[in-house]
């Protein structure tokens, strides 16, 4: 219809009217994905004369300022901004001047200066309270509360988001925005490890929903999925995915509803192994996200520790041409990671806190891909997230560091401290498949991570069936691996011991076993489920 309108309008005669039609075409291009949109604005701008100072043409600026921002052409976008405030002040067009605020407000936190961006967005609130648009209103705290969570100001996020929640419910906005931004407050308390409240948001948001409101629901299971991934239920977490990939066929392909469902579905097959579908994901996001970084971040996190994990396997495997496939997609992810962080890149943003730590994750997952765990990496990692305030990463962090120290050698008290500290963060969240790997590398490493955990560990091992055959702890961790054809040097790094302690353990569980070698051995192991 608006191309229809367009073509019924003589631009030279009429070039306002022209102008407005292209803007209006460029903002439903802009919001359904379509192409051009940016081509739209560039046109409106042109047509729309900037003598005499006009409304109009405050109105075309600050909507092609906004649309510049999803490309993160933030220096630009402040341009034309601020040229589309001082127009609108100059002829009283409060309406258009707080249009040009809410987008100014988002390229200054970009750019660096984040209390300034707040200021504006708390500007363009107020004018759009005075002028009594209140779906602006609901606009201007879902943008001010998603900006704080994306630069990592997380509480301030939560806080912002629940009051405007409850002012757009309170206009009979509720259908949206009021859920939307329930939402964006779970996913901040999510990240701050308050996790259960984070779930009743998540569920109260799903619950009230509009069934028509695909990219709402997306948003919303998705961070609901992310929820149950990390405490390690993954059919529930499945079930979210399935209802959030329904909504994303009959929505818009945008970044801020596409990455966290690519994430997700990339994190749960991680979980469970799969590590093609894991790819895919992370393919795909990656080409929805790719203009924004701060989006983009992390699928490149989880992308290039999902190689890594692959390449771990594949080595304890020795299937040379699955360990190259992840040394290559790794390495990929990698690099474009690290090019897009280059100050020569066309975004012009200041890279935020939570950009910064995925890059530094990126890098330790790297330095693990190819074989050699990074410890000061992993610390740095930590530093990072525990500086955000987010317990999650900076626990998985710690859990790395540990490793990384264990398999150096030295340094044994430093690694016991780590997991301990890690594992009692993930007991404390219920991250269940988190405590079970730090568990796992407590008893490779004989680490007592607490008296209770000591107790628990010692009435397992001697109720099992190869305890019953005579086999010790440390022999039945042996034997595990065995059966995973892990050669005595590769049971030796894992284990943290010596070959030659290694080569007796073996030597010590074929006599017991009374076989004659590993394939015999790896067999009962099987047989009794070990």
């Amino acid at each position: 219809m608006t191309k229809a309108a367009l073509g019924a309008v003589d631009e030279t005669a009429d070039p306002v009217r022209a102008g407005l039609l292209h803007a209006l075409l460029g903002g439903y291009l802009h919001a359904t994905g379509g192409q051009n949109a940016i081509a739209e604005y560039e046109a409106a701008v042109r047509l729309v004369p900037a003598l005499p100072a006009r409304a109009e043409r405050a109105q075309v600026l600050a909507a092609f300022g906004e649309a510049l921002i999803g490309q993160g052409r933030h220096r630009e976008s402040r341009e034309v901004c601020e040229e589309a405030i001082r127009i609108a002040q100059e002829v009283g067009a409060l309406a258009q001047e707080g249009d040009a605020r809410k987008a100014l407000g988002v390229d200054l936190a970009f750019l660096g200066d984040l209390e300034a961006g707040v200021q504006e967005l708390a500007e363009a609130r107020r004018i759009a309270e005075v002028v009594g648009r209140v779906d602006e209103v609901a606009r201007c705290y879902a943008m001010l509360s998603g900006l704080l969570e994306t630069l990592g100001a997380l509480d301030a996020a939560a806080t912002v988001a629940l009051e405007g929640a409850e002012q757009a419910a309170s206009h009979g906005l509720g259908r949206w925005h009021s859920q939307f931004l329930t939402a964006t407050a779970g996913r901040a308390l999510f990240s701050l490890g308050r996790w259960d409240e984070a779930d009743v948001l998540l569920r109260r948001a799903a619950d009230r929903v509009a069934p028509e409101l695909a990219a709402t629901r997306v948003f919303i299971c998705s961070a609901r999925s992310r929820l149950e991934i990390g405490r390690g239920r993954a059919e529930v977490a499945a079930e979210c995915l399935a209802e959030a990939g329904e909504a994303y066929l009959r929505t818009v392909k945008q970044p801020w509803f596409a990455t966290p469902l690519f994430v997700a579905k990339a994190e749960l097959a991680l979980l469970e192994g799969r590590f093609a579908d894991a790819d895919a994901a992370i393919a795909e996001g990656l080409q929805v996200d790719a203009a924004d970084l701060a989006f983009a971040a992390p699928l490149y996190v989880i992308g290039v520790r999902a190689a890594a994990e692959r390449a771990d396997l594949a080595r304890a495997r020795r299937a040379e041409t699955e360990l190259a496939k992840a040394l290559e997609l790794g390495d990929a992810l990698g690099r474009e990671l690290g090019a897009r962080m280059s100050p020569e890149q066309p975004d012009d943003s200041v890279p935020t806190p939570r950009i910064s730590a995925c890059a530094v994750v990126c890098d330790a997952e790297l330095a693990r891909l190819a074989g050699h765990s990074n410890a000061e990496l992993w610390k740095t990692a930590a530093e990072s997230w525990e500086r955000l305030a987010e317990p999650y990463p900076t626990a998985y962090a710690g859990w790395r560091e540990a490793e990384a120290l264990l398999l150096a050698g030295p340094a044994r008290g430093r690694a016991e401290a780590l997991l301990r500290g890690a594992y009692a963060t993930a007991r404390g969240l219920g991250a269940l498949p988190l405590c079970a790997e730090i568990e796992g590398l407590a008893r490779r490493g004989r680490i007592n991570l607490s008296v209770d955990n000591e107790k628990a560990a010692s009435v397992a091992e001697s109720s099992s069936p190869l305890a019953q055959l005579g086999l010790t702890a440390r022999e039945q961790e042996v034997l595990t691996l065995v059966a995973t054809g892990a050669t005595n040097r590769q049971i030796a790094e894992t284990l943290f011991i010596s070959p030659k302690t290694a080569t007796l353990h073996v030597s010590n569980i074929l006599s017991k076993l009374g076989v004659t070698n590993r394939v015999e051995a790896a067999t009962i192991a099987h047989r009794l489920g070990a």
